[in-house]
């Protein structure tokens, strides 16, 4: 399930995408280049941040990403998107 799809500007000014899914009972992000659908893998160092990696407290989908954005935007790095996860068919 994905939680979080983000294009961030890191102070560097390099544009970059941050992907959280939940996944097999755990947090997995993906941090790579640009803001396409592909690119040179990141190290998560580069966010210069804490990144939560569980739901200890047991929250909503929707309250745990919103708790990622707060981290993220306490942190050097500027948020410039929220991508939305909604994918909808019109037949």
């Amino acid at each position: 399930m994905k939680l979080a799809h983000l294009h961030l500007i890191l102070p560097s000014g390099e544009k970059t995408t941050l992907l959280c899914r939940f996944r097999d009972n755990s947090i997995q992000y993906t941090h790579f280049e640009g803001w396409g659908n592909y690119g040179d893998g990141l190290p998560l160092s580069k966010i210069d941040c804490v990144l939560p990696l569980d739901n200890r407290h047991n929250k909503s989908s929707y309250d745990w990403t919103s708790n990622l954005i707060s981290v993220i935007d306490a942190s050097p790095v500027e948020l410039s998107n929220i991508v939305d996860n909604k994918v909808t068919f019109n037949d």
